[in-house]
């Protein structure tokens, strides 16, 4: 039996038996449903392994014939599942269809109900992201470009580079922008014609929640999903970026009476086997299979490194020597997912590979995500911050049918698994709520939204608390040989996520992670012989990995007043410190550290954005920064203008809370 926890790149590993032979007596043959001869369709077989008349698990018989014998092996839990996903699709485990109304607008009203619900409760979310290449950007369309379209009926193409727009409306409301049909009157000399003018450009995708495909996927298989990881709110808002907009709303007729949303098309083009393994190295899972209860056990290294809970094998343990290997020691060059469709990647040097120890060793991650930008919404005039990507979309409709970027069936343009978190409503810089995915861990007013962020740059990524610790264990831990006689009841109680106890020579307890466990086969007397193969853990050493993690305080000092005349005014310079963790115990030192701040507006919220390199634990940044002004009048009231500094999110560092 082997842990999923410790699969290489190449496959995700299955249990087996060794091969063993049986003759094609007539009572085998019946049991094979004659599917021996070759005329006959090959199918495994459902088999239960009993040991000593207790059922030990349910398993698939895989076998092959050799005149007039067979050779057979038991493919245990995650062997069989690993038959099922090899070859399947991820879109065909799902079949999902979200209604989102007959009108432009019943749309854009159930988007926005979509986006304000509890994070999950539908299939898929829609969020804005900035995304200049969606359409070619010499991309025109006049009602000339329209095969079918009814006489009089004219198109006012605008693009919108950002994809799902929220800003303001025509009637002052705020939410999802939405292309529109609308009715006019236009004069053709002395008579009033009536016509059509369609307002197009708006493009919308929704983005479907991982932790739904995940589901799906477990439901495929028949298993239900026993898992603390899955259920925490850091992981149930992790959402899945897709290029495949939905057809133009405008374009919706009697004959298409209902704007629909089939999820299957917005997950990338991946089987289920390549999309687990990317999800289990992404946050270092354990994933195991029980098919007699038909449940899926699914935790994080970090959580069973962490869990006081064993089973003490000591009294099982043969007389043999413990055979224990030197550390890997080989370190880890790791390798996140980039998207060779984004060109962001290359033009804004996107950082996609990291080192653990010597590197010699490469492991790759099949997730990326997108990176975030700070920006004014043209919708409504604030800064807000939204995912970015510079990538070619998929388009349908007739309203692209002359686009190069056209499919109406398969899309013509990839995109990779990229994975982003959707922070549900947050605030722009002037305090109004906008549906937000993110890479990082701060909304645009610089409050905290998250625990652990997408981009893996971050003090706190999923790469820093998954992965590196996970990789760090596999380099510098010890595998462990240990024969055992396992009873048959505790060989029916082990999960392979659950650590088990071992004392070594010197008789010393100490708790392992199971790698593998090799169990010889018949029983004898309720005992059978096995073999572990695990690694010890050492408390002192298991995470003991330093991420670099840098946290910036800013504030104003030095300061001066300048009042003068009728003017009241007093300045200041601003300076930037540097520390080892939030609580501001300990400065650190840091070395050309790129820092992004602004002073902003005490009142309005409006930010007049900075930046500069700082060495050292603190650096002024700038100096003679107006901290207040008032000219005073005696004919009006005094006007009062007063700046604070405040720190932009940047993934280099993080924030120490004001």
């Amino acid at each position: 039996m082997n842990s999923w926890l410790f699969s290489d790149d190449d496959s995700l590993l299955g249990s087996f038996t060794y091969d063993f032979r049986f003759p094609l007596s007539p009572k085998n043959i019946d049991f094979l449903e004659y599917r021996h001869l070759p005329e006959q369709p090959y199918r495994e077989i459902e088999v239960y392994v009993e040991l000593s008349n207790a059922l030990v698990m349910k398993c698939n018989l895989a076998y092959e014939i050799e005149g007039e014998s067979g050779i057979g092996f038991i493919k245990f839990e995650s062997a069989t599942v690993n038959s099922k996903i090899k070859n399947v699709k991820l879109a065909e485990v799902i079949n999902e269809v979200v209604y989102l109304g007959k009108t432009p607008a019943q749309a854009a009203e159930i988007m926005e109900e979509i986006a304000r619900a509890a994070v999950g409760h539908y299939p898929i979310v829609f969020a804005p992201i900035y995304n200049p290449e969606f359409v070619e950007t010499d991309y025109t369309l006049t009602h000339e470009d329209i095969e079918g379209i009814a006489p009089m009926t004219f198109i006012n193409y605008v693009r919108n580079d950002t994809i799902n727009p929220w800003g303001k409306r025509k009637d002052g409301t705020r939410g999802f922008l939405f292309n529109t049909y609308e009715p006019l009157l236009r004069n053709l000399g002395s008579v009033f014609v009536n016509v059509s003018a369609i307002h197009a450009g708006i493009l919308n995708v929704p983005y479907v929640y991982m932790c739904y495909v995940v589901a799906k996927v477990m439901d495929y298989l028949g298993f239900g999903i026993e898992s603390s990881w899955f259920y925490e709110a850091e992981t149930q808002c992790r959402v899945i970026y897709n290029t495949q907009a939905l057809t133009s709303f405008s374009e919706i007729t009697q004959s298409l009476p209902v704007i629909t949303v089939k999820v299957s098309e917005h997950v990338p083009d991946m089987t289920i086997a390549e999309f687990l393994k990317a999800v289990r190295k992404n946050y270092s899972l354990s994933i195991d299979f029980d098919a007699v209860r038909g449940a899926v056990s699914i935790k994080t290294f970090a959580e069973i490194e962490r869990s006081r809970d064993y089973n003490d094998w000591r009294t099982y343990q043969t007389q043999d020597p413990v055979k224990i290997s030197r550390p890997n020691g080989k370190g880890w060059k790791v390798k996140f997912e980039e998207d060779g469709g984004d060109v962001l990647y290359k033009e804004l040097s996107i950082t996609t590979e990291f080192q653990v120890g010597d590197g010699d060793q490469t492991y790759s991650i099949g997730v990326g995500t997108l990176p975030m930008l700070r920006q004014k919404n043209e919708m409504t005039g604030a800064i807000w911050v939204l995912p970015q990507a510079k990538q070619p979309g998929n388009l349908r409709g007739k309203f692209f049918q002359k686009s190069d970027r056209y499919s109406d069936s398969k899309p013509k343009n990839e995109f990779k698994l990229r994975i982003l978190a959707y922070r549900g409503m947050q605030p722009d810089l002037e305090g109004n709520l906008y549906p937000m995915l993110t890479s990082e861990l701060y909304n645009a007013k610089g409050e905290k939204i998250g625990t652990v962020g997408d981009n893996p740059t971050l003090t706190n990524s999923c790469y820093a608390v998954y992965v590196r610790p996970y990789l760090y264990f596999r380099d510098q831990a010890r595998e462990v040989e240990t024969n055992l006689l396992l009873p048959i009841t505790a060989l029916q109680e082990q999960k392979m996520y659950k650590k088990v106890g071992f004392a070594g020579d010197n008789r010393v307890m100490m708790r392992h992670i199971l790698k593998k466990l090799v169990v010889e086969l018949p029983s004898d007397g309720g005992f059978v012989k096995a073999k572990a193969y695990s690694y010890g853990i050492l408390p002192i050493e298991i995470g003991v990995v330093s991420n670099g993690a840098v946290w910036l305080s800013i504030e104003f000092v030095n300061h001066r007043d300048l009042s003068e005349n009728a003017v009241y005014q007093a300045i200041a310079d601003v300076v930037v410190k540097a520390w080892s963790d939030e609580t501001k115990q300990r400065a650190i030192t840091v070395a050309n550290l790129m820092v992004l701040f602004a002073l902003q507006n005490v009142l309005t919220k409006e930010q007049i954005p900075y930046s500069a390199s700082i060495t050292g634990s603190e650096q002024i940044v700038m100096t003679d920064a107006i901290v207040i002004l008032t000219p005073l009048y005696a004919y009006q009231q005094n006007v009062t203008i007063a700046y604070t500094p405040v720190l932009i999110p940047s993934s280099t560092y993080s924030i120490v809370p004001s």
